[in-house]
């Protein structure tokens, strides 16, 4: 009520447009500053706000009719958190916001007495933030911008068993003031929560996954933020199977440690009937040696040995003569 007292220069009980007028350049930025900006903005602003009531002046009731309304998203004090950290870029402030159950019904009080609260009680030390945050708290106030719609053509595609890559298309409409981040969220097997994975700058259009904790199907969603909000419409990927990606790492390392032992096995084992082969040619020679031997010495007592001498004398000899070859061949 002290917002709108402060507007309400005559004191009237009405934002009049001439006042809203001044309040909307007040606001500043690269979004009123011509006339025609400012223009424009006291005529969407008026038209969003003012009632049904004869006159086009934004009343007292008006104004909190506006800030109540149930499709506002920062009366919950969970989304103005995440306005804080996504919408402003504001990450080191949104705790603060979170922990003080901050909504949309306390922005006419943050910028009271000069920001008061916004220093005392939400510790913006920094009087550059401070000016940052009442133009944008001015803004959800009088209505001052839209959110962009939904990023369009959510895909995934698999880079490995352990990666996912996701790609989109912009908003439709990007927001005013345009959309200037992504956020990405990934959602696990049955877990019921949605995880805030990556943020991914507006002049981007793609991501990569790989921080799987377990092995199971993910979703993934994609929102668009602006200095004004959320894209409200969701938009989330079909369902995309990913293994973490240690599990992934360590299968391969195992294979690669299997492959590589069932190799060096495997030449063990040839290098192993060599060494046997090697083994049974030695003594097949030796026994083929010996066989040899044999065959001469009969061939010589059977037939050739009669021309030499006396048949007993020569068998005799050659007898003996083999006996001393075989008794060699068995020291051996």
């Amino acid at each position: 009520r002290s917002f709108l007292r402060a507007l309400d220069k005559d004191d009237d009980g009405q934002i009049e447009r001439a006042e809203l007028t001044d309040a909307i350049r007040g606001v500043g930025g690269d979004d009123f500053d011509t006339e025609r900006e400012i223009r424009d903005a006291v005529r969407a602003t008026t038209k969003k706000i003012d009632g049904a009531d004869r006159g086009d002046g934004i009343s007292e009731d008006e104004l909190v009719d506006h800030l109540t309304n149930p499709s506002n998203a920062l009366l919950v004090p969970h989304n103005v958190e995440r306005w804080v950290r996504h919408g402003l870029s504001f990450p080191r402030y949104a705790d603060a916001f979170r922990d003080n159950a901050v909504t949309a019904l306390d922005f006419p009080a943050l910028i009271a007495d000069d920001a008061k609260a916004l220093r005392e009680d939400l510790g913006i030390s920094s009087a550059l933030h401070r000016g940052q945050f009442v133009r944008a708290l001015k803004r959800q106030i009088l209505g001052l911008g839209a959110v962009p719609s939904e990023p369009r053509d959510l895909k995934t595609s698999a880079v490995n068993a352990s990666a996912v890559a996701i790609r989109w298309r912009p908003p439709a409409r990007l927001g005013t003031p345009p959309t200037h981040l992504y956020v990405v969220k990934v959602q696990a097997g049955n877990d019921p929560n949605w995880h805030t994975d990556g943020i991914v700058a507006a002049d981007e259009t793609h991501y990569v996954f790989s921080s799987a904790k377990i092995a199971a199907a993910h979703r993934f969603e994609v929102i668009a933020w602006g200095a004004h909000g959320a894209s409200e419409k969701r938009v989330v990927s079909k369902p995309a199977f990913v293994r973490p990606a240690a599990h992934h790492e360590s299968s391969a390392k195992r294979r690669e440690v299997a492959s590589e032992g069932s190799g060096a096995g495997a030449k063990a084992g040839r290098l192993g009937d060599d060494d046997v082969l090697e083994a049974a040619g030695g003594a097949y020679a030796s026994i083929a040696s010996t066989f040899l031997v044999i065959g001469l010495a009969s061939r010589f007592l059977l037939s050739g040995a009669a021309f030499v001498g006396g048949p007993g004398t020569m068998r005799a000899a050659a007898w003996r003569g083999m006996c001393f070859v075989l008794n060699i061949k068995g020291r051996r």
